[in-house]
């Protein structure tokens, strides 16, 4: 259990734990520990927006603190994906040639505008959420985002004939399927009840349309865009927790 755990939160973050794990056994039962190893850096987020609001941060402060932590422990690697996608998806090409796009380490002009935009909603919306809203914000965003790659994995196929995911998705099996959504719909319920079970629900759907859209564009799912479907999973939650603490919904 605990080799399983670190190897997730190993390869989500930058905690140098659980890195020798190899094998696509491996990696299935490390895949369905991401909604845990998701909660833990939710956790670690909270903790620190609860010490700088000790050290008086105004809210927007704060927010920006949260926002740029969470990029630093997961080495930007979401941010990463979301970047390629957006310079992929929105270059005007084709199937294989938004895959070229993609895979070019050099950052566009779309991936720049996704990337601040990005970062700039999710400060403002941590900002306009109160204390209590903004803990199940933090911890929601970070489990439900991090589940959401594993119901992706499993429904559509990968769209490069080689590339790191690979061994990733081929190791999604129905009990990591199975096992990593129970975990995230009984933390989900834990943190925020009904509307937790509800949230899951809904993030499921953006994963699916998300994947849709991936497949219509280059006939499958990459590393990049399931970097991209984590960080749009965790601008959606925490618009809906605001939408929901305003009255909106």
């Amino acid at each position: 259990m605990f080799k399983g755990f670190f190897g997730a939160l190993g390869f989500l973050s930058i905690f140098p734990v659980g890195r020798d794990n190899r094998g696509s056994a491996c990696f299935s039962r490390t895949m369905i520990f991401f909604p845990l190893a998701g909660l833990f850096l939710g956790g670690v987020l909270c903790g620190l927006d609860k010490l700088f609001s000790l050290c008086g941060f105004p809210s927007l402060l704060s927010a920006a603190a949260v926002t740029l932590a969470l990029a630093f422990l997961t080495g930007g690697m979401h941010l990463d994906g979301l970047a390629d996608t957006a310079d992929g998806f929105f270059s005007g090409k084709s199937g294989p040639d938004i895959l070229a796009v993609m895979r070019d380490p050099h950052i566009g002009s779309m991936g720049t505008i996704a990337l601040a935009g990005d970062l700039l909603l999710k400060t403002a919306l941590l900002a306009a959420l109160d204390g209590s809203s903004r803990s199940a914000a933090l911890l929601l965003m970070c489990l439900l985002s991090r589940w959401s790659a594993i119901p992706a994995m499993a429904i559509f196929p990968y769209a490069r004939l080689e590339g790191k995911a690979r061994v990733f998705i081929s190791s999604v099996g129905r009990s990591t399927v199975y096992l990593s959504t129970f975990a995230a719909l009984f933390f989900a319920w834990v943190v925020r009840g009904r509307e937790g079970i509800l949230l899951s629900a809904a993030v499921f759907g953006v994963t699916f349309l998300f994947g849709r859209f991936s497949s219509k564009k280059i006939g499958g799912i990459t590393g990049d865009t399931l970097g991209a479907n984590i960080e749009i999973s965790e601008l959606f939650i925490l618009f809906v927790v605001y939408l929901a603490g305003n009255g909106g919904i």
